[in-house]
Formats: C-alpha cells, structure tokens, sequence
C-alpha cells in the first residue's frame, strides 16, 4: 500500500498567545479581519496608505450575492458559505440597514450561454438555491419578463459606510496616511516600518489588496491586477429601480440618491485614472439595463471612479499564515523533479505573519468568512471553512505551484 502525500507546507504553524495584531490595509479585508478580532477583545491597529476603504473598497455600492455555477469547485464551495455567512453578518451586527438593503437581485440570463449555465445550476439540486429561489419576496414587474434567476436575499451594500462602521469597535485604532515600507520580526514581536513611525505587535496581518506583494515577505503571491471603472447616476423621480439586477453589467436601486453601475474589467492595468471610454462602455451597459435611466444619465454630469482589485492566479482568495518562500525552495526543492516526492521536513513559517487578500471581484461576499476563519483559527477555535477549502486557500499553494512548475516566485 503507498503511503498517504504529505503535504507539511499545509500543517499549521504553532499557535502563539494573540496579545496585539497590526492589520495592513483598510478595505474590506482589513477592517473585517479586524472586527473579527476586536469582538473577542484583541487589540487591533490598523494601517492604511491613505484614507480607509480608498481602494477597490471605495465604491458608492456594490452587489451581495452568490455569483455560482454547478460545476464542484472549490471557488464556489466558497461562495456557497460565504454569501449566507456575509448576509447573516449584516442582518445581525447592522440591522437597521443604514447602508445596505436585502432588496432582492435579478441575475439576468442575458445570452443562451449565460441561460444554459443558470439552468445547470438550477438542476443541480443544491439545497441552497431551493431555498433561496422559494423564498417568498417577489421580484419585480420590471424583471418579470426577461429570463434569470430571481435572488430574494441578494442585496447592495455600500462599502466604504459597511468599512466605516467595522472599523468603529472600540478595540479598533485606525492610522491612515501610514504607507508600510517594510517589516521585520524582532523577537518577540514585529516591527512595521511605515513613511512616518514605527509599529510593534505580536501578529501581523496583510490586507493590503493589490499591495499586498509588495514585501519582501510576499513578493511570491504575484497577484494580478484588474482595473475597475463604475459610473453613478443621480436617481430620477420618475424612474423607480427597486431591486439590484446584473448581467454583463450591473445596476443598482439609489442609495443618497444616486445609482451605481458598470464595471469595466482591464486586466494588468494598474492606472486609476477615470476614462471616458469606459464610461462609455458601462453607459452601453446601462442602457441594456434600464434604457429610461440610460437617456437621463447622458444628460447628467458624468461620475464614477476606477480602482484596481487583486486576483490570485487561481482566482481564489489567498487566506492563512505566510512562510518565507525562499527558504522553501530549498527545502522542497524535490518537489520541481517530482510532485509526489515525499517530503517530511518542517514548512518554514514566519512567525505570527498571516494575510487575507486577493478576493478579486467578489471581496465583499468572501471577506467577511475569511476573516472570520482567520481570527478563529489565531484563537484556537473551531474553523468556519472545512479542511479542504482552508487547503485550497493557503498562501502555501503558490509557492508550490511555482516550483512543480518551474516558474520563478521572484
């Protein structure tokens, strides 16, 4: 009988006593990762190069569903978690809704391609799509005549007010302004070094989004970037949108009267600036969308704002503790000649250094449960997410990935 792979760059680091953690970035990530921890009473200073929710994190809204298909992967066993867990989320700890609505959303089967995907998934028998489809909201006449999936308890939030209102527990101390140029683990605690001061904590988190590689410690994720361009448009009083809907494109009910749509998708572009085009592009969307609210937009002022998010090159997130991927090479360097070489040797953790970031397009449905896995697992609870997606996430996976493959991680 051959004996079972062991895949040591999967153990788990030792688990040490959580007295301060600093966070890297104030996005979504970063400010659900410090709620996660603050609400079981652990100091958490959080560092952000500029204002919170600046980035990817800083549209006027965003979409809250379960963006799945049937097929068995580990992309939407995700999701299938996360979007129940974030929704939960917000029902419990912001109730009143001040800046999020379960309004209901209309996935629109706008081709055959698209429409042959949503009935695989209907057919698929997943409990949770039952349950979600029967649920009592009815959609609205608007929609009524299109094909889709109907999603009574998909919702809008708005990101930059749910990240503000995270960041509000009193365990929380934000420092903005505080660009990180580097840390380094002095015993026994780390020292993050930013354009202006020095912080020390015991733990350390990255949340830093399309930043996130830029260390010396994580130059080995090579995330990719993808630029993003939304437009807004002021509500009309004749022009009702009562529910979320997305296809190609996406619209928003108003929110401080002012609807949200788009997005343009530029893969390797990191340049922030707003671009008529792609105005232009989201305005074509729009129209598909609700062509009454399309013609009164063209008349309006035109608004909206680029940001650039961080995909992984498995388009999962990047969740879990972080090794020094130099020092691996070495140690599993047998694996490039052969990727079932049993290798027994200790993973080479940093001590105290974990990250979760690269949540792509979807970072407010998988935020919130990866934050939540990560804080349990520093507090050596039971984790949210089963074994195999704890796996699947792992900031491990890359390296490896890379050596088997004989790509360079630097």
């Amino acid at each position: 009988m051959s004996r079972p792979v062991i895949k040591t760059w999967l153990t788990p680091p030792p688990a040490n006593p959580v007295k301060h953690v600093i966070i890297i970035g104030a996005g979504i990530a970063g400010a659900s990762t410090a709620y996660a921890l603050a609400k079981r009473g652990i100091e958490v200073t959080v560092l952000d190069a500029a204002e919170a929710a600046s980035g990817a994190s800083g549209n006027h809204q965003g979409l809250l569903y379960a963006k799945i298909t049937a097929a068995d992967t580990a992309q939407n066993q995700l999701l299938r978690l996360a979007f129940p867990f974030a929704l939960s989320h917000l029902q419990h700890h912001f109730p009143d809704k001040a800046f999020w609505d379960d309004c209901g959303l209309f996935q629109w089967a706008f081709d055959d391609k698209e429409y042959q995907h949503q009935q695989k998934l209907l057919q698929s028998h997943y409990i949770a799509i039952e349950n979600w489809q029967n649920c009592t909201a009815q959609r609205s006449s608007i929609w009524q005549e299109q094909q889709g999936l109907w999603w009574p308890q998909g919702a809008w939030v708005s990101p930059p007010l749910w990240v503000q209102a995270l960041l509000q527990h009193p365990n929380i101390h934000v420092h903005t302004h505080q660009k990180v140029h580097h840390f380094d683990w002095q015993h026994p605690q780390w020292q993050v070094h930013t354009n202006n001061d020095c912080f020390q904590a015991s733990h350390l988190i990255i949340c830093s989004g399309n930043h996130s590689d830029v260390f010396t410690q994580t130059q080995c994720l090579n995330l990719r970037r993808i630029r993003g361009q939304v437009a807004y448009a002021d509500s009309h009083a004749a022009i009702h949108i009562p529910h979320a809907i997305t296809g190609q494109h996406y619209l928003t009910p108003a929110f401080q009267n002012r609807h949200t749509f788009g997005a343009s998708f530029v893969f390797n572009d990191e340049d922030i600036q707003f671009r008529v085009a792609e105005h232009q592009h989201n305005l074509n969307g729009l129209q598909q969308l609700s062509p009454q609210l399309a013609d009164v937009c063209a008349t309006q002022q035109i608004q909206g704002r680029a940001s650039i998010r961080a995909d992984s090159i498995d388009h999962l997130p990047i969740l879990g503790p972080l090794s020094d991927a130099r020092a691996m090479q070495h140690t599993y360097a047998k694996l490039s000649q052969d990727k079932h070489y049993l290798i027994e040797a200790k993973c080479p953790y940093y001590p105290n250094l974990w990250i979760n970031t690269a949540h792509g397009t979807r970072g407010m449905v998988t935020a919130p449960i990866c934050a939540e896995s990560l804080a349990r697992r520093l507090c050596q609870e039971t984790d949210i997410l089963p074994q195999p997606l704890q796996d699947a996430l792992h900031p491990n996976r890359l390296p490896i990935r890379q050596l088997i493959y004989g790509q360079s991680a630097f």
